[in-house]
């Protein structure tokens, strides 16, 4: 499934060496040091964003929703390709290579 910001959000993603981000009280917080852009993620942003982190396909992503939240994989899919699509339009995460290590 390919996205109107021009990649596709289901294949390996990887965030932006330029970002710095902590996990506090079961939010996530992300700064972009280029922009000093903040932003703060709830429940389901921070386990997308750590699964992002921790190398997880787009694929690996939906199925941490579907279980995490019993939703339906479709809704799932929907949502993950909205947030790695709004991730990528701010530069916050970049494509991985298919045999590029995600972790950078």
């Amino acid at each position: 499934m390919s996205a109107s910001f021009g990649c596709d959000p289901m294949e390996t993603m990887r965030v932006s060496d330029h970002c710095e981000w902590r996990a506090i009280e079961g939010e996530v917080v992300v700064l972009d040091l280029r922009t000093e852009l903040y932003l703060s993620f709830n429940d389901t942003g921070a386990a997308l964003w750590r699964g992002l982190a921790a190398g997880a396909t787009g694929d690996e992503l939906v199925e941490r929703l579907v279980t995490a939240y019993e939703v339906e994989e479709s809704a799932a899919r929907t949502d993950v390709v909205a947030f790695l699509g709004e991730l990528v339009a701010l530069g916050l995460v970049e494509s991985v290579e298919p045999d590029a290590d995600p972790h950078g």
